[in-house]
């Protein structure tokens, strides 16, 4: 379900992308901050778990869940640049995107203003936003930054620290 570790496995270049599956994330300093945190829960997750991270940076380099932690990602911003190798993932990104924040990337001249509508829609994301995202493409996890999205969703609270909440998807109908 992680669009972005998919294509890169298609590129004709597969043997030099090999290595990802080769890599020990014990050899990448994982911080003990809040954000480690989050980490460390997806490292002690199941193996075949899809997690929702925010798509964009923020305080962290969200991006770096999916090497550390080696779970699945529903989306996220610096991945969609695989799309430059695989064109082929450029519906799927649209589709995820939609789902995410209820914008298509393609209806923007400028990446700002991409961004901060995505960011401003994403906002406006309730339970049953979160229901489809498990429900069609099977995210098993929602991590939120606390005060980059300053709100309590009515979900199961699969864990959480100072800054961070993680909502467990599984199983809300």
């Amino acid at each position: 379900n992680d669009f972005y570790v998919q294509a890169v496995k298609d590129i004709p270049a597969d043997h030099m992308f090999s290595a990802i599956d080769k890599i020990d994330s014990s050899n990448f300093r994982i911080h003990y901050d809040n954000w480690g945190e989050i980490v460390l829960f997806g490292m002690e997750s199941d193996k075949d778990d899809l997690f929702v991270i925010p798509v964009f940076s923020g305080k962290y380099d969200y991006s770096t869940f999916r090497l550390l932690a080696k779970k699945a990602v529903f989306l996220e911003w610096k991945g969609t640049g695989a799309a430059v190798y695989v064109p082929d993932m450029v519906p799927e990104i649209r589709k995820r995107f939609k789902s995410y924040c209820k914008v298509d990337f393609m209806d923007f001249k400028e990446r700002k203003a991409f961004v901060d509508t995505c960011k401003s829609n994403y906002l406006k994301n309730t339970e049953d936003d979160f229901r489809f995202l498990n429900l069609n493409y099977g995210a098993d996890y929602l991590v939120e930054n606390k005060i980059e999205t300053p709100r309590t969703l009515n979900l199961p609270v699969a864990w959480e620290n100072k800054e961070f909440i993680i909502y467990d998807l599984r199983g809300v109908d």
